[in-house]
């Protein structure tokens, strides 16, 4: 592999010659002669060097530094530069060559284009020999997958020339991040995220013993976040179970962390989840103590700290992704499930507040778990938080048999509820790792997870076939309880969010295997029962007396808590919510918002049933958006006349 070097200057015959130069000294010359199209090189591009002209638009120009601010531009810090000139001031090599606090300077060097090639070649191999790092020996055996499938693990859709390029830049990433070494093999992929991956690495020195390290290398600004969760919130000292950071590397569009975890032999590990389905159900007993009393333990030594400001409904729906997501957004999520059910045998149906389910001929009857998702209630108020390593699953917990168990995934680590480690294991076990499709058996296992008492054991409730997985939730549950203490509901409502997290995961254009289809919905019945568990808890203090609406994403607030209206009432009140505190006809509101242009020319009896349907709509809307429905304090009727929308009474 030879040093690719970016050679970007608008005077194109000393380019030109230049780059011939280098060219015959072995290196590869990436050659740009514009600013534009250095900025897209730095953007696009991989190379290891890069040799810039001060004044990259105007030579005549004493005040273009255009070059210059590149090179200080914070996303190429990690890449070595030089600057050059045909006009050197002393000021433009201080400012070029000055300090950073992280990272590389704006240039490693500075050279005057009058110095002659040598000078630059000089210049170069000093650059590559104290910066660049790079271990052009290094022997690697691409044992778990080769270096074009893991380029297109962490960036789908490559093709053609650009995915050689980004295969060569991986190649690239581990001779950096293992420039101590001579030999690595990667024996095995742990698991993998969008635009992350975690492998085992085993790397030789001659004269040493095997060394084994984790490894998550992927997209560079994911593994910047990464490296700053887990500087920022790690233990200090992590102790016998712990996973330290070693070293990291950084390449133009891809970066890797190397994690050492104590005295282990990393492709001897296995997941939690092949511990749970592979093993007797003692052991992963064993496996999840030890998770909890000693991984964790280490992570919770800091002081925890108490949220007064949100709601625990606002701090799960903040750390699952679900602000941004729109009632409607939900709505064809479930509604593309709903569709494909009937090919299980079963019928679900959604209208307004009602969600039902239908096994057989018995319906089941329970709150939509949609209009319970944007509301905020008193449960876990204030909320108490700790340091965690953010989302654990099946596959990111890794453990040997002698009860070690290590964490490998750091890239959310920061401040949860402090249930939030519980709930989130048993949101893997419950939702992820579920197999049975028998949904009357599955109802009787919601039904007691969600109404036994806490730590009782709700595996002697279910069917043998659902024994193994409720019995290790009530282990699970076993080590909650003295957190859990004698309020289970912020419990429930951490699981109902964590239920919704994957139904709002789902693509609508994804087709389903039956599996596949069968967990969905059970997700969504399991959504439902705990939705209908937890919508009598009392609403938080009001924090606004007031009516607000936002149409872009047709959310209503009253009181500062989100309500969930049907279509038709939603028009409604945005007609009204349009002309606030104006009066507003019914005549107006048939035309405008119903849609009846013709209403002068109804008889008398169409009228009087257009007349009560908007009575009723009316009356349903006060019944979402009224404190006392019977009197209001938004909604007026001005009578025989309309309606008159108080925002703020």
């Amino acid at each position: 592999m030879k040093g690719r070097i970016l050679f970007a200057d608008n005077d194109q015959r000393f380019l030109n010659v230049r780059a011939q130069f280098l060219k015959d000294a072995g290196y590869e010359i990436i050659s740009s002669y514009s600013l534009e199209d250095t900025i897209k090189h730095f953007h696009e591009g991989w190379f290891h060097l890069a040799l810039l002209d001060i004044r990259m638009v105007d030579n005549d120009d004493a005040r273009d530094t255009s070059g210059l601010n590149l090179a200080r531009d914070d996303a190429y810090r990690h890449i070595p530069k030089i600057m050059l000139t045909g006009f050197p001031t002393f000021e433009a090599v201080r400012e070029a060559l000055g300090l950073r606090l992280e990272g590389l300077p704006p240039a490693v060097d500075f050279l005057a284009k009058k110095e002659g090639p040598d000078i630059l070649l000089q210049k170069i191999n000093e650059a590559f020999s104290k910066h660049v790092c790079i271990n052009w020996d290094l022997n690697i055996a691409w044992e778990a997958s080769d270096r074009f499938a893991l380029t297109t693990l962490l960036e789908p859709g490559l093709r053609d020339h650009i995915l050689l390029r980004r295969a060569d830049e991986v190649e690239d990433l581990f001779r950096r991040l293992f420039f101590e070494f001579t030999q690595i093999r990667l024996t095995r992929l742990f698991w993998r995220q969008p635009g992350r991956v975690a492998l085992a690495v085993l790397a030789f020195k001659e004269g040493a013993p095997p060394e084994s390290f984790l490894v998550i290398c992927g997209l560079n600004q994911l593994i910047q976040i990464e490296t700053n969760s887990y500087k920022d919130h790690s233990p200090k000292s992590p102790g016998a179970n712990g996973t330290a950071l070693t070293e990291s590397a950084q390449t133009t569009h891809f970066a890797a962390n190397s994690y050492a975890l104590a005295g282990v032999n990393l492709p001897s590990l296995r997941s939690l989840e092949t511990i749970y389905r592979a093993e007797p159900s003692r052991v992963f007993k064993t496996v999840l103590k030890s998770l909890f009393d000693t991984t964790l333990t280490a992570w919770h030594r800091h002081e925890r700290m108490v949220n007064a400001t949100l709601t625990l409904d606002e701090h799960y729906r903040q750390l699952l992704g679900l602000v941004s997501l729109t009632t409607e957004d939900m709505e064809n999520r479930i509604r593309a499930i709903l569709q494909q059910i009937p090919s299980l045998g079963i019928k679900f149906t959604l209208e307004d507040e009602i969600f039902t389910a239908n096994f057989g001929t018995i319906p089941y009857i329970f709150q939509n778990p949609i209009y319970r998702l944007y509301q905020n209630s008193l449960i876990g108020h204030p909320v108490v938080t700790l340091i965690s390593p953010g989302h654990l699953t099946g596959d990111n917990i890794l453990t040997e048999l002698n009860e070690q168990v290590w964490l490998t995934d750091f890239a959310q680590a920061g401040l949860y509820p402090h249930l939030w480690n519980f709930i989130a294991l048993e949101g893997a076990i419950r939702y992820d790792w579920i197999e049975v499709d028998r949904f009357v058996r599955l109802h009787e296992m919601e039904h007691a997870l969600n109404n036994l008492p806490f730590a009782s054991a709700a595996s002697r409730e279910v069917e043998p076939e659902l024994r193994d997985l409720t019995r290790t939730i009530d282990d699970l549950r076993q080590l909650a309880a003295p957190f859990v203490g004698k309020d289970e509901l912020p419990y429930h409502l951490g699981m109902f969010y964590q239920a919704m997290h994957r139904l709002a995961n789902y693509q609508i254009s994804q087709p389903l295997t039956k599996q596949e289809l069968a967990r969905f919905a059970y997700i969504l019945l399991s959504a439902a029962m705990l939705a209908e568990k937890l919508q009598h808890v009392t609403s938080p203090p009001l924090a606004s007396p007031c009516l607000t609406l936002d149409h872009s994403n047709r959310m209503v607030h009253v009181h500062g808590k989100r309500v969930v209206l049907g279509r038709q009432g939603y028009d409604i009140l945005h007609y009204l919510y349009e002309n606030s505190n104006k009066l507003c006809k019914r005549e107006d509101i048939y035309r405008d918002v119903l849609g009846m242009q013709n209403w002068e020319n109804l008889s008398l009896s169409q009228k009087k049933s257009e007349e009560n349907r908007l009575n009723a709509s009316i009356r349903r809307l006060r019944e979402k958006i009224e404190d006392d429905p019977d009197s209001p304090q938004f909604l007026l009727t001005e009578t025989g006349v309309g309606y008159r929308l108080i925002d703020c009474p």
